[in-house]
Formats: structure tokens, sequence, C-alpha cells
């Protein structure tokens, strides 16, 4: 009876785990001094953009970088309110993720000796191949608004840059009363809906940007009302409607950078996901 139920007990994790395929990645740092740090990428299905203090952690905004050498994570780089903490846990779970969602996080730097290495263990990354069809790390910023990724992390277990390859992203933080550069690495992980274990893809069905008229258009497939939500970087659901093919939604009312259009064919239950850039 003692071994029924242990292994009912390894079922039911084993299946749990492969739903939800909750990760911890850290991401060690040094510099050509030999000064190191750690941060932690956290997925998890009970995390948000929020501080997640369950996941340890804490708030360093406005607390001064250390001047010779520090890291921090934030999945905000953009607004002057932004958390910036050691350990950073998004909502993460696999067939979430294989909607196309991306999750987002922003590695902020500050250091004196270059070149700096940030190393991973691509074990934890390749572990997440069920539900991940991309996951990389750019020197520019411009990955989180559709670009691909410089590096892949499958590909490698380590990356070196140079204060030339990194995007300074501000010269305000105050460190012992002096201003100091900050720069920036964009990490990514995403999904791929195609290879979704639940959902199929509409067949010939995309969702285009029209630049000219800042308007978003459902091209392809049968003449249809579809569900479609409008995605930004941190994986939030923007917008929510119903459009028919062809028909154009106004999006120059939006404030937040788009990433992910995700498109519903209600009567079949299937779905397919658009990459797009900023508009």
């Amino acid at each position: 009876m003692k071994k029924i139920l242990n292994l009912f007990l390894f079922l039911q994790f084993a299946f749990t785990n492969a739903f939800t395929q909750m990760f911890t990645l850290p991401v060690y740092i040094h510099d050509a001094q030999g000064n190191k740090d750690t941060v932690y990428i956290i997925g998890d299905p009970t995390a948000d953009s929020d501080l997640n203090s369950q996941f340890g952690e804490v708030d360093l905004n406005g607390v001064p970088y250390d001047s010779i050498f520090e890291t921090r994570l934030t999945t905000n780089v953009f607004s002057s309110v932004r958390i910036e903490t050691k350990r950073q846990a998004l909502f993460y779970e696999c067939p979430e993720i294989q909607g196309g969602l991306l999750q987002g996080y922003t590695l902020l730097l500050r250091t004196t000796n270059w070149p700096v290495t940030l190393k991973w263990d691509r074990k934890i990354v390749d572990s997440l191949s069920l539900c991940i069809s991309e996951s990389g790390i750019s020197n520019d910023l411009a990955y989180f608004g559709g670009q691909g990724p410089k590096y892949k992390l499958r590909s490698r277990d380590s990356v070196t840059y140079s204060s030339q390859n990194l995007t300074t992203y501000f010269n305000s933080g105050l460190n012992n009363g002096k201003s100091a550069p900050i720069y920036a690495v964009a990490i990514g992980i995403s999904g791929n809906p195609t290879t979704s274990i639940q959902n199929v893809s509409i067949q010939d069905v995309r969702a285009l940007l029209i630049r000219e008229t800042k308007s978003l258009v459902i091209k392809g497939g049968e003449d249809n009302t579809y569900n479609v939500e409008i995605i930004d970087i941190e994986g939030r659901i923007l917008e929510h409607l119903m459009l028919t093919t062809n028909q154009h939604f106004d999006l120059s009312r939006l404030t937040q950078p788009i990433l992910f259009v995700k498109v519903k064919d209600t009567r079949s239950n299937t779905f397919t996901v658009t990459r797009v850039a900023n508009y």
C-alpha cells in the first residue's frame, strides 16, 4: 500500500511539474577584477511583474548601487518607479507560455572594470524545452520590441561584454555621491504557439500592424469573427476585443509597447500568435 501511495505521489508531482515547469535560473556575473554578483531569474505560475516577497524579491530602487560593481534585475527598465531586485519572478506556466508570452528581464549593471562576463547553467535552460521556443540574451534592448536575441541561452553558457557592447541606460544613479552609468542587458524567454500540446494554430491567419495608420488588422483565413488579445512586453493584456477579417482597430490610444497579438477562433478553439515590433 505504501509503494502504491508513493507511486501516486510521484506521478502527481511529475504531472504537475510537466505542465507548470517552474524554474530558477541563476545568472553569475563577474568583472575583470574578480568582483562577483548573482541575480536569479524565476518563472512561476503564481508570480507577476509586481513585488513578490514570497520569491525573495526585495525592491532596491532608490538604494544607491555599489560604486565598484553591482547588478540588479527589473521588468520595466523605462519606468522611474520600476522595481529593482536581485531575484525577479514572472508568471510562467507551460500551456500559457506556449501561447507566445515573453518573460522579459532586464539586467542593470554598474561596473568600473571591463570586460564583464555573464554565465548561466545551460542544463536549466535545456530542461524547459517542452515550453520554450526561444531564450536569449542581447546587448540591444530592442529585443523586447520584437527583435531576436543576440545570443541563444541554449547555444552557449556565457557571454562577455565591453562597455561599448552595452546600452547605457541612465547616468543618474548616485553612488557615494558620484554619478555612475548603469548599463543594460536584455534577457528573454518566450514560447512557441505552433508546438502547443493543447492548441493548433489557425491556418493562414495573422495579425498585421499598419504603421501608417497605427492600426491592427486581421488577414487571411475565412470570413469570421476572432477573439483578439493585444499583449505588452510583460505579458499583460492591453486590449481584449472581437475583430472580423479585414477589420481595422485603432492603436493610437495605446501607450504601452506591443509585443504579441493573439488571435483565437472561438468556433474551433484554436489560436495563433503573431510577434510584432513596436509601432
